[in-house]
């Protein structure tokens, strides 16, 4: 499959789990994907290990989102490495993935660990797609992604999650990776602007 040979995706926090899985099935179709991590440079280093066996292309980009100066960088070394690789910085997918959660007692709650949270999860996405806008090209995708809960990385989370789903089932990355490479591909040209339900029915 090849519906996006050609293209250039970031995909952010890439490393593991659903990110993990997009960036895998986008470079399937045939996308060079910039496989972006915060701290886990080994595990994004295999996924782009994993790509290259299977014979696509991608490259691994650097940059913490606990503060805002991480979205500069990361754009600043996107930039380069874009430039280096096809002549121009632009490119045609951003995935908003990158995320955290804490699981702490109200009580418990320090300011540095809300602004962590904040700064991840609504600051960064905002100032990435921001960043993003001047350099996606024509036709350009734009996804974001929910995060699973922590608790969810429990087996008894797992069950828990499993039996509200329509499909009695855990979901597993693949089954939102295959939903972004729908649509970020020709496919869903008529689709903009929606939130789509990936729960395996839980919310029904």
């Amino acid at each position: 499959m090849s519906k996006l040979k050609g293209q250039i995706a970031l995909v952010t926090g890439a490393s593991r789990g659903i990110g993990r899985g997009i960036a895998l099935r986008l470079a399937r179709e045939g996308a060079i994907v910039a496989v972006h991590y915060g701290r886990r440079h080994k595990e994004a280093d295999e996924v782009v290990h994993q790509i290259e066996q299977l014979g696509g292309a991608a490259f691994t980009i650097g940059a913490n989102f606990s503060a805002l100066n991480g979205v500069y960088d990361l754009y600043t070394k996107l930039d380069k490495a874009l430039r280096e690789r096809t002549g121009d910085n632009r490119f045609n997918i951003l995935v908003n993935n990158a995320g955290m959660g804490q699981i702490v007692p109200l009580e418990e709650t320090t300011e540095e660990s809300f602004d962590e949270v904040m700064n991840m999860n609504v600051k960064a996405p905002l100032f990435v797609t921001q960043q993003a806008l001047p350099r996606l090209k024509d036709g350009g995708r734009i996804i974001n992604t929910e995060m699973n809960s922590g608790t969810l990385q429990d087996p008894n989370g797992q069950k828990f999650a499993a039996g509200l789903s329509t499909f009695k089932r855990w979901g597993e990355p693949e089954d939102v990776a295959d939903i972004a490479a729908f649509l970020t591909s020709s496919d869903s040209r008529w689709i903009t602007g929606q939130l789509i339900d990936a729960s395996g029915g839980s919310h029904l």
